[in-house]
Order: C-alpha cells, then sequence, then structure tokens
C-alpha cells in the first residue's frame, strides 16, 4: 500500500510540474485589448458591429464595404476598425 501512494503523489507531482512547464497561451489576431485601434480580422470586425462572422463573409464577398474599410492582404481580410464603426454609425451607405 505505501508503494501505491507513492506512486499517486509522484503523478501529483508530474502534473504540477507540468503545468509550470507549459507554454503560456498567445493571444489569436482577433482578441484586441479595449480601446486599442487599428486593423482587425474578420471576428474583431463581428465584435465591434454585433454580426456573426459569416455577415462580415458574405459582405466581403459581395464587396459591400466602402474603400479604405476593408483590406485585402492575400487570402488575409483586415478591417480599419476605426472606419468600420464610422461606416456603421453613418448608417452603412452605400460606396
Amino acid at each position: 500500500m505505501p508503494e501505491l501512494a507513492a506512486k499517486e503523489r509522484g503523478k501529483a507531482e508530474n502534473a504540477l510540474c507540468v503545468e509550470f512547464v507549459r507554454k503560456p497561451k498567445r493571444r489569436k489576431p482577433s482578441e484586441s485589448p479595449p480601446g486599442v485601434k487599428g486593423l482587425g480580422d474578420v471576428k474583431a470586425a463581428g465584435r465591434v458591429l454585433g454580426v456573426p462572422d459569416t455577415w462580415i463573409y458574405d459582405r466581403s464577398r459581395s464587396n459591400t464595404f466602402p474603400q479604405g474599410v476593408m483590406i485585402r492582404l492575400g487570402k488575409y481580410i483586415r478591417f480599419d476598425l476605426d472606419r468600420l464603426l464610422e461606416w456603421a454609425k453613418n448608417g452603412c451607405p452605400a460606396k
């Protein structure tokens, strides 16, 4: 029985060691601190407008956003969050 307790204690100690060795979580590009302005991805744009990501993707495919709000970087889409919010506050006018 004492051997079993030692094995269990060893497992617990190993678990604690593993916890300290883990790398810190990396922040995803869509997670920007509150009040930070600049470019954001589709998820950040959806959070700013309070709409699902699919809505943002649909509008980007149909080229609904005015020039300067949506920026294509190869296969990536980024949004100027300040201009996006301004555009939405103005009632989402056509280009």
